[in-house]
């Protein structure tokens, strides 16, 4: 928030108060005179002025009509549609004089019968679009409607039965190698030139970026609907208004407003995601299997638990030993698969959004200790180092590590049988509060969450306030990561603790768990 003027005066007279002072201490101490406690204490002040103004620089905010917080890709993109568009408005003068005046446009009332919908960057995006493609089918319902998505988030959209076609990119600047990100200007040459066929009537490039508009341009889409607030806006023939820190959901509604859908006929945008029968089929059958392995769990919480909390109820030792100490009444395999259940993403998409290892274990613990739950660790292939680190190598009393296991609608179907969900703002976060599951999300302070944060009725943000925020970076240049560090297991377990005890008595995940097993 920007100062007042007033605010900012005072500041700087505060300032220059203390910069008398210390040149003052500091003519003392010439003429061996005691420096006077002001002085030191104006000295801390300054010091600390000059602590939060670099902490200040740390945030990155959009600019302008652009999206981007990098100075160096607003200027390039600037430079860009400048001559984009002086190259276009040139183009279609000299094509209305070749032609006498007589050109076509495409017409907002065409109905498409091809609609062509990029999506290539991460999960979360995907799940967030989820929410456009009910109300593009009500209001097209004859149209074939395609997605070209990237190879992590195609399963999102294979699964949608809005969906007819999904055509998948392996090759763009979201791809996690090095070589497949650098090569993504000419796959932007390749999938415009490939999607020709398709003969596309309308196409919505729903992030906002350069290469997407391209694609879109190539491909000859009569219809082209985007921002400009990625760049490349004259290559697109109707855009939407770009709102900073706009919720990602309402931007979704701003591009379907363009085509005339409104709140009121599309109804309230929300995402939503359902898993395949064959995924809950199977993740039925492996926590049945699961649950027959754990000997006298689940039961009910422990009141004393001396193994796990110590003094001031820090984790003072890994509930691996917990075993032997824990005396659970024994429960069938049936009712083993009904219990509560809380899984826990311990991935995320950056380092600057990763939770200490050592919070995961003394959270799991106190949720071991104080619900006798079922647990289950999700995440990537590339997570299962950190949930070994957080097991420490041994087994825990009804904890399954699931991470690199599971596609996507198999983690949906999870994640439905899951009382919550406990994670960064990553993916998995978004496809809980998709699939309707509570969600507690740890949230960074990489983005904001007014705008990113995900979209359902029981969804909890946390976080821990810090003046760099946001600062959309992978890594957190700041010693310590104050912004995940800060944020205590004893504050994420009271979080968790309150959205199971408000789900006592609704049977509906259990009810699920019946009918399927």
């Amino acid at each position: 928030m920007r100062r007042s003027s007033t605010e900012t005066i005072d500041a700087q007279k505060r300032i220059a108060t203390c910069r008398l002072a210390a040149d003052g201490a500091s003519a003392g101490r010439n003429a061996s005179v005691a420096v006077p406690a002001t002085a030191k204490r104006c000295r801390t002040s300054l010091l600390r002025v000059n602590k939060s103004r670099r902490i200040r620089r740390l945030r990155r905010r959009p600019l302008g009509q652009y999206r981007y917080v990098r100075l160096r890709w607003r200027a390039t993109f600037a430079v860009v549609d400048l001559l984009g568009t002086i190259v276009f408005t040139a183009a279609r003068a000299l094509r209305r004089w070749l032609t006498g005046g007589t050109t076509t446009s495409p017409s907002p009332q065409h109905d498409p019968k091809v609609i062509l919908l990029v999506q290539l960057d991460h999960l979360g995006d995907a799940i967030i679009s989820t929410a456009m493609l009910p109300a593009l089918r009500a209001q097209y319902p004859k149209a074939s409607i395609e997605v070209l998505a990237g190879a992590w988030n195609r399963e999102v959209f294979t699964a949608l039965p809005e969906v007819d076609r999904v055509h998948v990119s392996r090759v763009n600047r979201f791809a996690r190698t090095g070589l497949a990100r650098l090569v993504w200007i000419p796959a932007a040459f390749y999938w415009g030139l490939i999607l020709r066929r398709r003969k596309v009537d309308l196409g919505i490039d729903v992030r906002g970026e350069f290469p997407v508009a391209l694609i879109l341009w190539l491909c000859r889409a009569r219809r082209r609907l985007g921002w400009a607030s990625g760049g490349g806006g004259f290559l697109l023939t109707d855009h939407a208004g770009f709102v900073a820190g706009r919720p990602e959901v309402e931007s979704r509604a701003a591009l379907l407003a363009v085509l005339g859908i409104r709140a009121s006929t599309a109804g309230a945008l929300r995402p939503s995601f359902r898993p395949t029968a064959a995924a809950r089929r199977l993740i039925v059958r492996e926590l049945t299997e699961f649950s027959a392995t754990q000997q006298g769990w689940p039961g009910s919480s422990v009141s004393e638990p001396p193994e796990i909390l110590g003094a001031g109820g820090s984790l003072r030792s890994t509930p691996a030993t917990l075993s032997p100490n824990l005396e659970l009444p024994e429960f069938s395999a049936r009712e083993r698969v009904l219990c509560l259940r809380v899984v826990l993403h311990v991935g995320a998409g950056t380092p600057a959004k990763s939770w200490p290892v050592e919070h995961w274990q003394e959270l799991l613990g106190r949720i071991i200790v104080g619900h006798g739950a079922q647990v289950v660790l999700v995440g990537s292939l590339g997570d299962r180092m950190i949930a070994d680190r957080i097991l420490g190598g041994r087994g825990w009393p009804g904890v399954a590590d699931w991470t690199g296991r599971l596609s996507i609608v198999e983690l949906a179907g999870l994640l439905e049988q899951a009382d919550v969900l406990v994670g960064a703002d990553s993916g998995p976060a978004h496809l809980a509060a998709a699939v309707g599951t509570p969600t507690v999300v740890l949230f960074s302070g990489t983005n904001s969450p007014r705008q990113w944060q995900p979209c359902g009725g029981q969804v909890s943000v946390i976080r821990h306030e810090v003046d760099c925020s946001p600062c959309h970076r992978e890594r957190c240049p700041r010693a310590g990561h104050p912004c995940m560090k800060l944020l205590h297991p004893r504050q994420i377990a009271t979080e968790v603790e309150r959205v199971l005890r408000q789900g006592v008595g609704d049977d509906r995940r259990r009810q699920l768990g019946r009918e399927r097993v």
